[in-house]
């Protein structure tokens, strides 16, 4: 139990014993995936001889990652958790295997979503030198890969620590403690998927020598974005520490079974509003193209 040599394998074999040791029991095959159904109407109008309307709907079912497996995928919901519970109990979390209630995405999402689109253009004085377009549509979109490390516990995945300073002749009679560890899991009452929202005002005017302006105001909304990187719901509480600087950080968190929990969910945002101004000439022997834009991009964002 003296000095470490730095080597566990080293401090077990010179009688230095074991002063922590973690381990974790298997690596998971992460096999996953999801399905998507889409279908879409689009026309055009000509209303009158200076307006032309373009309209448009799709129809999508973004269906949620799902394991390939009979275990499912990991949900926290923090409503169940029980915090006199032991570790092995995982208090909070279920999944298809333990709860066949729970889906084997560990979430569903909405059945139908809808992305409608609409477009204009009026040549405002019949002559085709000043025109002004518009138009609005909403996106729906498939997350990326999301939630591989659900599966993790699941499938029997744990992670397990020996301390004590067992030495080499204990070792049989070690029986190793489940350790706490960070977990990764979805939001049950989750069933969002990314979208965004675009629009745009244009007016283009013809001038002289073949010379084309236009100015635009141009924007967009996206919301319901995955929380990458700020899924983490037990994080030590700001102030908390304080007066326990050298503290065990474990002991300040809401979950104290626990050490990170990421809970997946559809939370963030972000927007984009722009002026936009072009200048070109494309004609004869001299063309060129010159080009302005003011914007400001705002939102909360994760990796």
């Amino acid at each position: 139990t003296g000095n470490t040599t730095g080597n566990l394998f080293s401090d077990v074999l010179t009688g230095r014993g074991i002063n922590t040791y973690n381990e974790s029991t298997q690596n998971i095959v992460r096999d996953m995936g999801y399905k998507i159904a889409e279908g879409y109407v689009q026309d055009s109008w000509k209303v009158k001889p200076r307006w032309t309307v373009d309209a448009g709907l799709r129809l999508s079912y973004l269906g949620p990652w799902y394991a390939r497996n009979d275990f499912g995928m990991a949900v926290f919901d923090p409503s169940q958790y029980n915090p006199n519970a032991s570790l092995a109990d995982l208090s909070g979390l279920s999944w298809h295997g333990r709860d066949s209630n729970v889906p084997i995405s560990g979430r569903t999402v909405q059945s139908v979503v809808f992305g409608p689109r609409v477009g204009f253009a009026w040549d405002i004085q019949g002559t085709g030198l000043t025109i002004m377009r518009g138009g609005y549509g909403l996106f729906n979109y498939h997350d990326e890969q999301a939630g591989a490390g659900t599966m993790d516990i699941p499938a029997g995945h744990q992670l397990t620590t020996v301390s004590g300073n067992p030495l080499l002749r204990d070792l049989p009679n070690v029986v190793p403690a489940a350790t706490r560890g960070a977990v990764e899991a979805f939001d049950p009452n989750d069933d969002l998927n990314p979208r965004t929202q675009s629009w745009s005002l244009t007016l283009q005017r013809r001038l002289p020598w073949g010379i084309t302006g236009e100015s635009s105001y141009v924007g967009s909304k996206s919301d319901r974005l995955r929380n990458a990187g700020l899924s983490n719901i037990n994080i030590v509480p700001f102030g908390a520490m304080v007066n326990d600087p050298n503290g065990n950080a474990d002991a300040y968190r809401p979950f104290q079974l626990y050490g990170a929990i990421n809970v997946i969910d559809h939370t963030l945002y972000s927007n984009y509003h722009s002026w936009q101004n072009l200048v070109s000439r494309q004609a004869g022997r001299f063309s060129f193209t010159g080009a302005y834009t003011f914007s400001k991009a705002l939102g909360i964002r994760g990796t």
